[in-house]
């Protein structure tokens, strides 16, 4: 038997934009890097190089939902977090730009 090492989204080499630095907060941006790792690890679903992220603000509870197309994924996840301000829905993407190289930016950055 053949062991192929699954190589996206290793958490060496990941980045993050500016602009996600300065507007998201530290604390949602590991979230989101959390939401990731978990759905690789589990290894029951292939991840897309792409991965979408739409956060918001309900009530006192950040959701956070997590998309990809191919194959098709979605998921939400909610967070109590009151002291984090959003005032509109705010999309983030991750992309696995190859082997050494994992960035967060904002769809405007891509």
């Amino acid at each position: 038997m053949i062991r192929r090492e699954l190589k996206i989204f290793k958490k060496d080499n990941r980045y993050v934009t500016r602009g996600v630095n300065e507007e998201v907060d530290i604390r949602l941006q590991l979230i989101m890097w959390n939401m990731i790792d978990k759905l690789k690890d589990e290894g029951s679903f292939e991840l897309d190089y792409l991965q979408v992220f739409k956060i918001r603000k309900e009530e006192k509870k950040i959701l956070i939902s997590q998309s990809q197309e191919v194959p098709e994924y979605s998921c939400t996840y909610g967070v109590e977090l009151e002291d984090i301000q959003i005032d509109d829905e705010i999309k983030v993407y991750v992309i696995d730009g190859g082997e050494k190289n994992y960035t967060m930016l904002f769809p405007s950055e891509y």
